[in-house]
């Protein structure tokens, strides 16, 4: 969440009742915790949780990976994103 707002908006959203078609905001409205983590369910969807070590591999992987296709990567990008501004110094990527 990025500030106070959207994660107010997400409680209410979880709490309230969203069959009314009134809005009664009242901060002491509970909800059964099985209805709230069903619809927190239904929000996320399956997800995967890594381990420090599986999160390191994935970087290092990618890290050869971008090395070893930098000049390839580089000139795709080069071709399918049109350059709009005065070309500037290209400073290399250094992994």
């Amino acid at each position: 969440m990025k500030n106070d707002d959207e994660s107010l908006l997400l409680a209410r959203f979880l709490i309230e009742d969203n069959d009314n078609l009134y809005i009664n905001f009242d901060l002491q409205t509970s909800r059964n915790i099985h209805i709230i983590k069903s619809i927190f369910k239904n929000i996320v969807g399956n997800y995967t949780l890594y381990t420090t070590e599986e999160v390191d591999n994935f970087l290092a992987y990618f890290k050869i990976f971008f090395q070893v296709n930098y000049t390839f990567l580089n000139e795709a990008l080069k071709k399918f994103l049109p350059n709009k501004r005065k070309k500037k110094k290209q400073i290399p990527i250094g992994f």
